[in-house]
């Protein structure tokens, strides 16, 4: 018949063993568990670095005025493109100012060089007058000739060549005349440019002039403004960190936990052990009844089961609370970190949009459109503005081109009425000879308008002299202010180049440093499952609670047969196992639980070392 009391011991062993084995594989588990949280914690802490350095550096790369070493640029700071668009701004407006004072004193010289040209044209008016008098002193002469018979004839031919020559001079005058109607209307042509182009260049001086003031004004102020939002960005991100080191401090207490369920998972191997060594070496129920050292010997055995099963139910309800502890505080201070990136997250949307713009959406105020896209379409509106005021330049100077060449072209016919005047000069001495030879009463024609008519045709010289020179001074000075346009333009436009680009790195980093909590927020969300893992642990922990009770009850039960539990101090085991076990327990928590719960134990001494059983 089978031993009673024997099925009892293995039954209890077979309670015992799956515990162990749990806790082994609980203790596997829960380190596995803290090394990957140990692990990914640096991760954090290296990407929140990271994402400072590189914040810095793009707050470095904003303020720097030397051209940066690292690889986050390979132009100059945007500060430094910034000042050189304001110097080179500056530069271009007092360029266009000396230019538009420069142009007036041109254009004065124009128009009064025309105004001359114009004046003399309107004598052609009295040549006119001239030839048609001469015209009628001519019939006059012919018909009173022709009344003196033979004595005028010859003043009649001197009669006729007046009316030829007065016709040449009216046929002269006509073509100087419909030239200046051409004139007339090139002339206007040109008022209407001068006026134009002043009227453009200084409305746009001074509107570029005021829009530059502001623009300084508010870029400035957009960089100050920037600096500040990401500075306390920073900040917020840098103070994420701050948890990780709490964190790790929770995670040094797992090292004392784990040692003490290494401790719990010893001692019940060594129990073991002793069980399996002694469980069938003990006789009937009656054996031990009747024997006294096999009844000592069983009752040490279920002693240590009783002292084994009690502490382990106590040492595993203090380390589950214990690592529910931390398990709370560290999920409290994720729960902080995670919270605080949201929070970032959320604020570093509002960020994005305040800082990135809309290039289809002129009137965005965002960072970048005043830092870089306001400056460059100022940059393009000077840059358009000295383009069409040399265009428009070389409208007034092509027109003036062609005033200047009807202007020679009245000249040069003007030029004909000298051999003409000079005949009429020669006729008029031999039609006073006829007259004094032959005593002819013929009124005389006024030499006096002959030499006025030589004045013009002088004047005329010297007025296309004066337009020439102007507009040769014109070209001369247009094509000096285009040079220095042109380079001027060229460094705007290489200006424009390099604020494109200094955008673009600019962007490019902003964008870098605004993902950051993203990946922060992804790694952070991978330990709502290893948590979760955690609290799994702590489960079954608790369970083993229970499993040491049902242990104890069974315990118990055997002990009471025989007259319940000895004396810690009287058990065979004392020293073999017992002892063993006490000195195993190096955490102070575990030896004031012992104590507590045995009050055979003491500490020895102060130092708190060790426990001794007496």
């Amino acid at each position: 018949m089978t031993n009673v009391n024997i099925v009892k011991k293995l039954s209890i062993t077979s309670q015992l063993k799956p515990l162990a084995s749990s806790l082994a594989i609980l203790i596997k588990e829960y380190e596995r568990i803290i090394v990957e949280i140990s692990k990914s914690l640096p991760t954090i802490e290296r990407q929140i670095d990271d994402n400072v350095m590189e914040a810095r550096e793009l707050l470095n790369f904003i303020f720097s005025n030397e051209s940066p070493d690292n690889n986050i640029a390979s132009s100059y700071g945007v500060k430094h493109e910034i000042e050189r668009f304001h110097s080179q701004l500056d530069i271009a407006l007092e360029t266009l100012k000396e230019t538009e004072a420069m142009d007036k004193l041109i254009f004065s010289d124009i128009i009064n060089s025309i105004d001359i040209s114009t004046s003399t044209l309107k004598k052609m008016e009295e040549i006119y007058n001239i030839s048609e008098n001469l015209k009628v002193f001519a019939i006059n002469s012919i018909i009173y000739s022709q009344k003196a018979g033979t004595n005028g004839k010859g003043y009649q031919i001197i009669s006729g060549e007046f009316i030829r020559m007065s016709e040449d001079i009216a046929k002269g005058t006509n073509n100087i005349n419909k030239l200046g109607q051409e004139m007339d209307s090139q002339i206007s042509t040109l008022l209407n440019l001068l006026k134009e182009h002043e009227d453009f260049t200084s409305t746009h001086i001074e509107a570029i002039s005021i829009d530059s003031k502001m623009l300084v004004n508010s870029t400035n102020s957009s960089v100050q403004n920037f600096s500040i939002i990401l500075n306390d960005l920073l900040s917020r991100i840098e103070k994420c960190k701050d948890p990780t080191a709490q964190i790790m401090t929770e995670l040094q207490k797992q090292d004392i936990i784990q040692q003490q369920l290494e401790h719990l998972m010893e001692a019940m191997n060594d129990i073991l052990i002793i069980i399996d060594k002694h469980s069938f070496q003990l006789g009937s129920e009656t054996e031990i009844t009747n024997n006294e050292d096999a009844r000592q010997e069983y009752l040490s055995l279920y002693t240590l089961l009783n002292f084994l099963v009690v502490s382990t139910e106590k040492q595993i309800r203090r380390i589950s609370s214990e690592l529910i502890g931390m398990i709370d505080a560290m999920e409290s201070l994720f729960t902080n970190m995670k919270t605080s990136i949201i929070d970032i997250d959320q604020d570093k949307d509002c960020f994005s949009r305040l800082v990135l713009a809309d290039k289809n959406d002129k009137d965005n105020a965002s960072v970048v459109n005043q830092i870089f896209q306001k400056p460059a379409d100022m940059i393009k509106t000077v840059v358009n503005s000295i383009k069409f005021g040399m265009d428009q330049k070389k409208m007034i100077i092509d027109c003036f081109m062609i005033i200047e060449n009807m202007i020679l072209e009245e000249k040069e016919s003007t030029q004909a009425f000298i051999p003409i005047i000079e005949t009429i000069n020669n006729l008029l001495v031999l039609a006073r000879i006829e007259q004094a030879r032959y005593t002819l009463n013929i009124s005389n024609f006024s030499q006096s308008d002959f030499p006025e008519l030589s004045k013009i045709v002088e004047n005329v010289e010297q007025s296309h002299a004066l337009v020439e020179h102007n507009l040769q001074t014109s070209i001369n000075t247009f094509d000096s202010q285009k040079e220095k346009h042109n380079e001027m333009k060229e460094k705007l436009d290489n200006s424009l180049v390099i604020l494109g680009k200094t955008e673009n790195i600019f962007i490019e980093n902003f964008e870098s440093v605004m993902n950051i909590t993203s990946e922060l927020f992804n790694d952070i969300n991978q330990y709502v499952d290893l948590f979760k893992m955690l609290r799994g642990l702590t489960d079954d922990m608790v369970a083993k609670i229970d499993i040491c009770s049902d242990i104890h009850d069974n315990v118990d039960q055997q002990l009471e047969a025989f007259g319940g539990p000895i004396s810690l101090e009287d058990c065979l085991f004392k020293d073999l196992i017992i002892q063993k076990i006490v000195d195993k327990c190096t955490v102070d928590t575990e030896r004031i639980t012992l104590n507590h719960e045995f009050t055979e134990f003491e500490i020895e001494g102060s130092s708190g070392n060790s426990i001794t059983l007496f």
